[in-house]
């Protein structure tokens, strides 16, 4: 065996020099290329980085043209290239006061400090609400005036909550991330261009995953693949040399042992370190599937051992002839058993992925979907694959016994009911194992009417797309029968949560606004809650910048009391005790800290939040209490997408849900547009804590949470589309599975050549015809998904411009006319109507309520005087200057109005602007419309598009396999009644015409075959006349000569002796007995032209019989040994190949073949003959090699034609002999030559 091995890594050495290549390629680029390979591969990303946004920096302020450009009230190409910098660049031009002017910056998402602007001029870091950054400021004056150049360089950014938009990050280098943090006082340094310690590098304590690139992952994955390849071909040559249990026991230790160690060791090759696949946080199931990434592993794993088995097992095949006849029937039982505990273990891995697992499988919402959901569908296929072969293998030893498909499916049924009866079977309903069960006996039906698939390949089989629908359905229904369970637990306990979160959108955005109210600023400005005036400014500056937007729909107001508990100018005279005592009895808290919601007279809940003001000292200044209640009827659509977290409640529901919330029966809460009644009539109380109901197409779960409290989550009903859709998703995966698996079996068995590659593409007719369907299929989806998916996002952004541009411009009325009344009525000026907490801020407010949009107002310097979302620009998740670009195009272009998509963080939206101009023409305002939530909805149409592409693609598929099914049965049925007629033409017998009635294409083709025919028969009458003639001639004239070579002798010895008779000689008897023992020879030798011609003639006279080939080669072998010039050299097969033959002539077929072999080697010392036994496919092939001269070129073309021969005598049948015996046995023979060495002669013969 070990010898067997090194012959087959040297054969196959380019496959593991493969996989080494591209694991070194992975290993290089992962730690030597990508910027998170190493601390210090990180470290100089993030200098080089640094350093060239602070060498763009220094170029710009030592460019004086450049510079004076971004000073001028005018347009200039600087001014619009610096917008696409990563670098935020602000100029400032300091007035008379000593304050700086801003007068040009180039990024929304950044701003700088105007406290940092008083530092003297240099590079400094700076940590802001949004992240951390470093500072270059530099000053110059200029026509006697003072301008300052700052440039904010954004190193890592960091916001005052996380959820997908508004992520902690390195700017530009998201990775990093995950591995590293920044310190300010150990790790590795960070150094500008003078060489300062910006910042140290600090790699984060485990618990982190590093992602490796897709180049990396892709490599490293091909790495593995060709490993298992390399393995797969030892294996196979290990089978064919060695036998297969030889062969079988080195793969699956090689399998076992690999495993084993990737469990119990962090080898890198599992990925374990490096990718999230093996998180257990995304799939875990129990020790043996600890991650989806095991999970897929030992999927791959389990279908390469099934596989390798079936199609390499000799006890597929060979099963009766290998069991004794008592035993084949038992064994036939025992396997089938094995089927249902395979079958329900398969079963729950299936549904474990959606039990088991945080992985979305609701494909109705695309967008919902991940990477582990399509990995999970690959999982699936293996699964599917390997099953589909392992069934077949269990079954097919109970149809080689002789059990009938009906006895088979009473001996399963009986066995699982009787397991089903005695709970034997763990994880499933008994629903589901009942349906589990009878699914396994229609299959085992299947099975049965597909016996010819049983050693096929899937691709092969005439009922290949059949299968993969069969599978795809089974698959489906199994995951939504699953589904629909975990997802109503999940909905028990969304409903849950949401008796006690009376408000999902308004607490995130409360959590939001109370984060301004800190210990600094409430100390620093405590002493101004002591006077009346400044009391009150300051109490509606806060309310104004922080409750309004989304929070609006509250009636807010802020309670300051002192120390002592004494009031401090509120809007009414609640007292201290009476907040405490609300907290106290009436109170629950919520997710955020110090914040609590309480119900109200109304039915409405109330938010309250207590804040304790210290000093530095941690002295007590007072208490702060802000209350909001809620006002009626007030619209939620201003919620921006922007701010949703991932626990967000309504973020767990698509629009497919909705829900409401009820207290004392009157509706206090809903999400979602679905007809809730404002008020619980007594007969719709649930009379259990939860209770499923059925309303037209909608499921409701309605949940009784006590003290009055009901709430009702509706799921509109989508089965028929859901099931559709995953069928389409499970059908493509599972076809490209196949696919790409019997692709790449046949490179490996090519070996990468492309001449045999080539032979790839020679497809029969109905697979053309089945790749045909499928690729205009699939190019089809392709090709209307690209289009129709450009036209919704085309049409879609037109529709928003225009309702934006409608929207706008009647908000640009009602403003103009608000500031004309104040400017006329109230004679307020144009530089105080953005004032903060103004009239013409609260009348801005009331309109986008009314229109249910956003609206931000900027003064003519694109400064931000009025927004309905003040927290995205208090955060400073966006500064409170205009987009650059919006206000270069309205403010230089002098454009009307602006429309272009808009990124903050990684969240995207459209917005649009509008120039305000006064009676006069004047600009004195920009207005903008940003539609926050235009990127959620754009995915929410193209989702609902590609739910009903897909649900269409699966109807087109089944449709379009039906229709190859059909079309390729009814024309390969026409061709192989062709061909079968043509196989059965003899010139032997008289050959039938084909009948065929339609006037088609192959009509026409029949009627030359009957023409062929009926010519044929002309043919082989006069063929047969002029053969017989020519037989007789050759036969005549052949046995003429071989007769009369004996015959010379005879006659001259009886002449002789006549002679020697006549002449009385005295040696008389000598020479008599010297004639007899020459007539003897000479009748011996016409005794062997006889048997020749008598064996020759009578090849086709066969008298089959089943026997092992090793007892006839055994016995040939045995006879020869005894000649000690002979060295025969035996290399046999470790299996009984039996075969279906005439012993009798194979017998005289190998004597005819060792005994030419000896003759060609005669001369040579000793006589060395080789005989080779192997398997290959379904044959048993031998070689005898001899060690003669080998066979001449002019002599190979005339090897195996009768009366040829190279020897001086013998009638030149004998290989014309063997060549009749292998074709009756429906064998082949051959021969492989070189002059000098020798010749094999190779016999081919099917199997029992």
């Amino acid at each position: 065996m070990i010898q067997t091995l090194k012959k087959a890594i040297f054969k196959y050495a380019y496959l593991l020099i493969t996989a080494a290549w591209l694991y070194t390629i992975s290993f290089i680029f992962t730690h030597y290329w990508s910027y998170t390979a190493s601390p210090s591969k990180a470290q100089q990303t993030l200098e080089n980085y640094l350093q060239q946004q602070e060498a763009f920096f220094n170029n710009l302020k030592s460019d004086t043209s450049a510079l004076t450009s971004l000073f001028k009230d005018a347009p200039s190409v600087p001014k619009q290239n610096l917008v696409n910098q990563p670098i935020g660049i602000f100029g400032y031009e300091v007035n008379d006061r000593n304050n700086p002017i801003q007068v040009y910056w180039n990024s929304f998402t950044m701003s700088v400090n105007t406290a940092n602007l008083s530092a003297h001029d240099g590079v400094y870091t700076v940590n802001y609400q949004n992240g951390f950054f470093e500072l270059l400021k530099y000053s110059f004056t200029r026509d006697n005036k003072r301008y300052i150049l700052a440039g904010l360089i954004p190193i890592h950014w960091s916001y005052f909550f996380e959820n997908k938009y508004l992520k902690k990050e390195f700017a530009g280098f998201p990775g990093i991330d995950n591995l590293y943090g920044i310190s300010d006082v150990s790790g590795l340094p960070i150094r500008n261009l003078d060489g300062n310690v910006v910042y140290y590098l600090q790699k984060k304590p485990g618990g982190t995953f590093e992602r490796s690139d897709n180049f990396s992952l892709i490599v490293r994955v091909l790495s593995i693949l060709f490993l298992i390849a390399f393995v797969n071909a030892l294996a196979h040559e290990t089978t064919k040399r060695e036998g297969f249990a030889k062969g079988f026991g080195f793969l699956v230790g090689i399998i076992f042992v690999v495993r084993l160690l990737t469990y119990m060791l962090p080898v890198s090759i599992n990925f374990r370190n490096d990718i999230e696949l093996f998180d257990p946080a995304i799939y875990a199931s129990n020790s043996l599937h600890p991650s989806l990434g095991d999970l897929l592993i030992n999927a791959v794993l389990f279908f390469w051992v099934v596989v390798f088995y079936k199609f390499h097992s000799p006890l597929v095949t060979e099963l009766n002839s290998r069991l004794p006849a008592k035993w084949q029937k038992p064994f036939a039982v025992t396997s089938l058993l094995l089927l249902i505990p395979i079958t329900f273990q398969l079963t729950q891995v299936v549904t474990s992925l959606v039990s088991d697992s945080k992985i979305s499988f609701d494909v109705t919402n695309f967008f919902n979907l991940s990477i582990y959901t399509f990995i999970s569908f690959v999982v699936l296929s293996f699964i599917v694959i390997a099953y589909y072969h392992l069934a077949f293998l269990l079954v097919l030893p109970a149809m080689k016994a002789g059990i009938e498909f009906s006895q088979q499916m009473i001996i399963v049924a009986v066995t699982g009911l009787i397991l089903l009866s005695f709970n034997l079977i763990d994880h499933f309903s008994i629903e589901m194992k009942c349906l589990v069960l009878l699914w396994l006996l229609l299959f085992i039906a299947l099975l049965g009417t597909r016996k010819k698939d049983a050693l096929m390949p899937m691709m092969r089989s005439g009922f290949f797309l059949f299968w993969v629908i069969f599978f795809s359905v089974t698959v489906s229904a199994l995951i939504i029968i699953k589904n629909k369970s975990v997802e109503l637990e999940q909905r028990k306990k969304i409903a849950e949560q949401l008796a006690s979160q009376t408000d999902p959108a308004g607490e995130i955005l409360l959590s939001v606004a109370i984060t301004n109210f800190t210990d600094d600023f409430l100390s620093a400005n405590f002493n101004r809650f002591k006077t009346e005036y400044s009391n009150k400014f300051i109490k509606d500056s806060l309310i104004n910048k922080n409750f309004t937007g989304y929070l609006n729909k509250y009636d807010t107001h802020i309670y300051v009391f002192d120390s002592t508990g004494r009031p401090m100018y509120n809007d009414d005279n609640i007292p201290y005790y009476v907040i405490k005592q609300i907290i106290a009895s009436q109170g629950k808290a919520t997710s955020i800290p110090d914040l609590y919601y309480y119900e109200s007279s109304s039915d409405l809940f109330s938010y309250l939040y207590e804040k304790r003001i210290t000093a530095h000292d941690s002295i007590t200044l007072g208490h702060l209490f802000v209350i909001a209640k809620p006002k009626r009827y007030k619209s939620e659509a201003l919620f921006p997408e922007l701010f949703k977290q991932v626990k967000d409640i309504s973020s767990d529901l698509n629009t497919d849900y909705a829900y409401a919330v009820y207290s004392k029966s009157k509706l206090i809460n809903n999400f979602n547009n679905y007809p809730f009644p404002s008020e619980l009539a007594p007969s719709l109380m649930p009379k259990t804590e939860f209770e499923l109901r059925k309303a037209n197409e909608n499921s409701e779960l309605w949940y009784n949470a006590g003290n009055n409290k009901v709430v009702l989550i509706v799921k509109k009903s989508v089965w028929f589309k859901e099931s559709i859709t995953l069928f389409a998703y499970l059908f493509c995966v599972l076809l490209a599975v196949i696919m790409l698996y019997h692709f790449s079996t046949f490179l490996l068995r090519a070996g990468f050549k492309w001449r045999r590659t080539k032979e790839l593409f020679n497809l029969n007719i109905r697979t053309q015809i089945h790749t045909t369907i499928i690729f205009i299929s699939i190019f089809s989806f392709v090709v209307i998904a690209i289009a129709t998916i450009s036209f919704f996002i085309v049409r879609f952004r037109r529709n928003n411009e225009e309702r934006l541009t409608k929207a706008i411009q009647v908000m640009n009325a009602e403003v103009q006319s608000i500031t004309n009344k104040l400017i006329v009525d109230d004679g307020i000026s144009i530089d105080q109507l953005g004032a903060p907490g103004g009239e013409l801020e609260r009348k801005i407010i009331e309109i986008s309520e009314i229109h249910n949009v956003d609206v931000n107002m900027y003064n003519a310097s694109g400064d931000l005087t009025v927004s309905t979302q003040p927290y995205i620009y208090n955060k400073r998740i966006l500064s409170d200057k205009m987009e650059p670009r919006a206000f270069y195009a309205l403010h230089y272009n002098k454009f009307i109005s602006y429309i272009q998509e808009e990124k903050g963080a990684n969240f995207s939206f459209l917005s649009i602007y509008l120039s305000v101009k006064d009676q006069s023409g004047n600009l004195y305002a920009y207005l903008n419309i940003p539609y926050l939530n235009s990127q959620s909805e754009l995915n929410q149409e193209i989702s609902n598009f590609l739910v009903t592409l897909v649900s269409l693609m699966a109807f087109i598929f089944v449709f379009a396999g039906a229709i190859a099914l059909l079309l390729t049965n009814r024309i390969t049925a026409s061709f192989t009644l062709i061909g079968d007629k043509m196989k059965q033409i003899s010139l032997g017998k008289t050959n039938e015409e084909i009948v065929w009635s339609r006037n088609d294409e192959i009509g026409a083709l029949v009627n030359e075959y009957n023409i062929m025919v009926q010519k044929l028969e002309e043919s082989a009458q006069g063929l047969a006349r002029s053969e017989r003639e020519g037989a007789w001639r050759e036969m005549a004239r052949q046995v003429a000569h071989e007769i009369k070579n004996p015959l010379t002798p005879m006659k001259l010895s009886i002449q002789y002796l006549q002679r020697a008779i006549d002449s009385n000689a005295p040696n008389v008897k000598q020479l008599s007995q010297q004639m007899a023992n020459t007539l003897v020879e000479q009748i011996d030798q016409l005794s062997k032209i006889a048997g020749d011609f008598s064996q020759f003639a009578n090849i086709s006279n066969v008298a089959l019989e089943k026997f092992d080939l090793n007892d006839v080669l055994a016995s040939l072998i045995n006879l020869y040994s005894a000649d000690a010039d002979l060295s025969i050299r035996w290399i046999r097969s470790e299996t009984h190949d039996e075969i279906y033959a005439d012993k009798v002539q194979i017998n005289r077929l190998f004597t005819n073949l060792i005994k030419n072999a000896i003759e060609a080697s005669a001369g040579h010392d000793p006589i060395e003959i080789t005989i080779e036994q192997y398997r290959h496919q379904q044959e048993v092939v031998v070689g005898i090699t001899d060690n003669g001269t080998g066979i001449s070129p002019d002599m190979q073309q005339k090897i195996f034609a009768p009366n040829f021969t190279t020897k001086s005598s013998g009638t030149g049948l004998g290989l014309a002999i063997c060549k009749g015996i292998v074709e009756k046995a429906n064998g082949h023979i051959w021969f492989e030559t070189r002059e000098g060495a020798g010749s094999t002669f190779f016999v081919s013969l099917p199997l029992a």
